[in-house]
């Protein structure tokens, strides 16, 4: 038995519905996962800051920071000298200044990307926002796709049931 047109329009508009919500999701994810710090909050162990030690790029992470701030005083990046710092083969980061002294980092490693914002005062880091996505983000695409696309499909049948009678 041969598909018919309608068939086959059907399954377009699913699939359209699938490739919609899988790049929603992607692109969003991101700013999903962002978190915003006052003084008062707890900070990811995973947020990112530059340094240089002993005169080359690193990133350090919160929780390591955290062991030993004094270490790190002199080590911080606070004023971007190139436009990318090259970390490994296929990792760097890019540090610029933003507004009021706050600094806009982001980070490339093979399967992961994050973004942090921070202020250095006097050799001390202020975080102010991190977000980050990767590799794992396909999972959660292929999730909200797999789920919403049919339940697209059930509001639709009901909406017209329901404007039929």
């Amino acid at each position: 038995m041969e598909p018919t047109i309608g068939t086959v329009g059907k399954l377009l508009i699913k699939l359209l519905i699938f490739v919609f919500l899988f790049g929603a999701t992607f692109v969003a994810y991101p700013y999903a996962t962002r978190q915003t710090y006052t003084e008062s909050s707890s900070v990811s162990s995973l947020f990112p800051i530059a340094v240089l030690d002993h005169g080359k790029p690193r990133i350090v992470r919160w929780r390591e920071y955290q062991k030993n701030v004094d270490l790190y005083e002199d080590k911080i990046i606070s004023v971007p000298t190139q436009e990318e710092y090259k970390l490994g083969e296929h990792e760097f980061f890019r540090l610029t200044s933003g507004s009021n002294n706050i600094l806009n980092l982001s980070i490339h490693e093979e399967d992961y990307n994050f973004w942090a914002e921070y202020s250095v005062n006097d050799g001390i880091v202020k975080p102010i926002s991190f977000r980050y996505t990767g590799a794992f983000v396909i999972i959660a695409c292929f999730a909200v796709a797999g789920i919403g696309t049919p339940m697209i499909g059930w509001a639709y049948k009901r909406y017209i049931t329901s404007r039929s009678t």
